[in-house]
């Protein structure tokens, strides 16, 4: 049962998210959570999201990677205005389409960062997964990815001190999110 009269948030989720969060936010607000079907069957959200009581609509959309990227982008644009924010989940390919929409639309996007993007993708290098140009290309691209978002986002809240640093060079309305 989705409440009257209360917040209208798009949780736009480009990969896995965890269950608490998403009940949370379903005791908040009035929420829709939008992510890839793939990764919705197969990260056992869905099954976790039936049985956890979350009050919410799922939105799967279908397609691998660059398909996802494609389909999202129309569903944000035929979408977004239903909403009074949409919350992307990270700062990369995902929360782009999601900022360029809002950004467009005239609807707000908050931004979450739950892990340095440019660490978490140094570790592919570390352990050996891509050579030095894979890494030196995919930094370049995560960091303009950061960057156009923060210019793009109504919000970035990150989770914990240090990942608001590393936001707020990004996003200079880089708030503290909490666990």
């Amino acid at each position: 049962m989705i409440r009257p009269n209360s917040l209208r948030v798009l949780f736009f989720v480009e990969g896995f998210t965890d269950i608490r969060f998403v009940a949370g936010l379903s005791e908040i607000c009035d929420l829709t959570m939008a992510l890839p079907a793939r990764a919705y069957e197969e990260s056992t959200l869905k099954e976790r999201v039936e049985s956890s009581g979350a009050r919410l609509r799922v939105h799967e959309i279908e397609g691998g990677r660059l398909a996802f990227q494609a389909r999202s982008l129309a569903y944000l644009w035929s979408v977004a205005r239903e909403f009074d924010v949409i919350l992307s989940q990270e700062v990369l390919r995902g929360s782009l389409n999601a900022t360029v929409i809002g950004a467009i639309r005239g609807v707000p996007v908050v931004t979450t960062m739950a892990i340095s993007p440019v660490e978490y993708f140094r570790c592919r290098q570390e352990r050996g997964h891509i050579g030095a140009l894979a890494c030196w290309a995919g930094e370049s691209i995560i960091q303009t990815l950061m960057a156009m978002n923060g210019k793009l986002a109504t919000r970035c809240l990150a989770l914990g001190p240090y990942l608001c640093d590393v936001s707020s060079r990004v996003c200079p309305r880089t708030g503290m999110g909490y666990y």
